[in-house]
């Protein structure tokens, strides 16, 4: 059996108001069926604006492999978060506003129409239609 379908079985048989079994915790194929099935493909709540109280502030975390550094935007009035994803995220952490304006860093873009000229011409990117070519700094 591999270590999805032992996963699902092991989540069939759990007794509601106990704890997962000993692999849920231990097991590095588990882990990284947690990464791959919830992880990369949800958005994760990893801080809140109120850590970062001025323009310049930061944090980090680390999403599985791939660090993440979160920076408040220099614009004081504005909450909006810059997040440096590396290469391999980009695509799968896009959301629901696929429109991300890129700050730094170099994209492959085959776009068919979703986004107007215009927008690229301000620097904007579609995020589900690009691929990173390195690391990459969006302002979501």
């Amino acid at each position: 059996m591999d270590a999805r379908n032992e996963m699902l079985d092991r989540l069939q048989r759990r007794r509601p108001g106990y704890s997962l079994e000993q692999a849920f915790y231990t097991d590095t194929e588990y882990y990284r069926l947690d990464l791959e099935l919830i992880c990369y493909r949800h958005r994760l709540f990893i801080g809140h604006d109120c850590e970062l109280p001025k323009p310049g502030s930061y944090f980090t975390v680390q999403i599985g492999d791939d660090p993440v550094v979160l920076v408040r935007d220099f614009k004081e009035d504005d909450p909006r978060l810059s997040q440096h994803l590396p290469p391999s995220r980009l695509p799968r952490l896009h959301g629901g506003k696929g429109q991300w304006r890129q700050i730094s860093g170099e994209v492959e873009m085959d776009h068919n129409g979703g986004i107007l000229d215009h927008k690229i011409g301000e620097g904007y990117i579609l995020a589900c239609r690009s691929r990173p070519l390195g690391p990459v700094t969006v302002e979501a």
